[in-house]
């Protein structure tokens, strides 16, 4: 993509303003078309570098509108183009972001809600996950387990926070519907691969975590994944895990029959729906501190998550019998060569390329009954 690549969201505006002024944007290779967006997190000042087009500003417009629009045009210009086109739609929602509202918590920032979904979801509750506010911490790293309980006033901060989110999201909703309603009123739609996902999870006061994206937990971890279009099956369920970061580039260049430069470390998740069953695939899950310094890094099989913090700590779950992460077994006798086993596919995934980082056998044989 370029070397202007790494900075398409966070970073984007000083990169700008430092290689390009205030002129328009240059060219950049691989895109025919592309909107960097500046003031990112403002969701009514955004500001957008066009190519091809100029240096435009929004102020006032609600910025997943701005995007949401921007998307539908993309797709009607494409009804008269016989080439096949590839649209990546990315909106802040619900990232936190200006201007803060009147109801803001006080010690939580949150996404600005557009007008019309203000207090849509005002009874939507507190989170219902017996993680929240986790009673016993005795398992996790030292980092964790020194969080303190948080009281009635930080549960109730909490709630607004969360009711915030999922209202700013809905303008992202009504935007899906309008692109997928372009889609079937250009003729487009029959032809057309939809994959919609996440960046990541998010804690909402589980294991203590009033906010937060870090650490190795099913709330952070788990992000949506679907896939719509020709010859994929409306009624499959993928349980098997997967990779964002990895797998989403092989599933496009497979489903486009476009040969990768190179063995990719992810599969083509085409290839996934339509051959589901028993798989022995790990994923390598991993995090650094604000500087590059190492945070953890882990392993992830269809029933363990295994982790090694930089701190020589250690956690290790049984997601079928403990899905919201209570228990660390990590110091479980009865786990001991569970470890063992988890750690040495960890050291091999850790450093592998290509179909190395497809299949490992499968530690869960030796699992305790």
């Amino acid at each position: 993509m370029g070397r202007q690549g790494a900075y398409y969201l966070n970073g984007y505006t000083q990169y700008s303003a430092k290689h390009f002024g205030v002129e328009n944007a240059q060219p950049d290779p691989g895109w025919s078309s592309w909107k960097a967006t500046l003031n990112t997190y403002n969701y009514r000042n955004l500001t957008i570098r066009h190519h091809p087009g100029t240096f435009a500003e929004y102020v006032g417009d609600y910025s997943t509108n701005v995007l949401n629009e921007i998307g539908v045009k993309v797709v009607r210009r494409q009804e008269s183009e016989p080439k096949p086109f590839f649209l990546w739609l990315s909106h802040i929602a619900p990232h936190v972001g200006l201007p803060h509202e009147p109801d803001d918590p006080k010690r939580l920032p949150t996404p600005n809600v557009d007008h019309r979904d203000r207090d849509t979801f005002s009874d939507l509750g507190n989170v219902r996950s017996p993680a929240f506010n986790q009673s016993d911490m005795s398992g996790t790293p030292a980092a964790v387990r020194k969080l303190p309980k948080f009281g009635k006033k930080m549960s109730r901060q909490i709630r607004e926070f969360r009711q915030q989110r999922v209202e700013s999201l809905q303008a992202v909703d009504r935007g899906i519907r309008r692109l997928v309603g372009t889609l079937r009123e250009t003729g487009q739609l029959r032809e057309t691969v939809i994959i919609f996902t996440s960046d990541n999870g998010y804690s909402l006061g589980e294991h203590r975590l009033p906010k937060g994206k870090i650490l190795p937990y099913q709330e952070i971890e788990n992000t949506p994944l679907y896939m719509r279009g020709p010859g994929i099956p409306s009624d499959r369920v993928v349980n098997d895990p997967v990779s964002m970061s990895t797998d989403l580039a092989p599933t496009i260049l497979d489903l486009t029959d476009t040969p990768a430069p190179y063995q990719p470390d992810g599969i083509s998740l085409n290839d996934l729906v339509h051959h589901p069953g028993p798989s022995n695939r790990h994923v390598v899950v991993e995090a650094w501190r604000p500087g590059g310094a190492p945070l953890y890094t882990g392993l992830r099989t269809e029933r363990y998550l295994y982790v090694k913090y930089a701190t020589g700590e250690v956690e290790l779950y049984d997601l079928h019998r403990d899905p919201h992460q209570l228990d660390s077994l990590a110091r479980d006798p009865k786990y001991r060569d569970i470890r063992k086993e988890l750690a040495k596919k960890l050291a091999i995934m850790h450093d592998c390329r290509g179909r190395g980082c497809h299949e490992l056998p499968d530690p869960g044989r030796a699992a305790a009954r």
